[in-house]
């Protein structure tokens, strides 16, 4: 059902917050549908200034969206 892969990410609580920013993780144990795969959604929230630590998946692909504000990928 459409329900099924639908999730209020932005309504999560963060799981991890820190000085530069937050972190709200969906994944297989808040999010039905993930049940069975290896995959997740976080919403990271960054402050001005704020960097994501560089790091890589060997098992599964990564996806980045920016919804407001401007970053700087690479």
């Amino acid at each position: 059902s459409v329900v099924a892969h639908r999730f209020p990410l932005s309504s999560l609580q963060p799981q991890i917050t820190g000085d530069g920013g937050s972190v709200a993780i969906s994944d297989r144990d808040n999010f039905p549908i993930v049940k069975g795969q290896l995959a997740a959604v976080y919403l990271l929230r960054l402050t001005p200034g704020g960097v994501r630590e560089p790091h890589w998946h060997p098992n599964c692909w990564e996806i980045d969206y920016v919804v407001s504000g401007k970053c700087r990928l690479g």
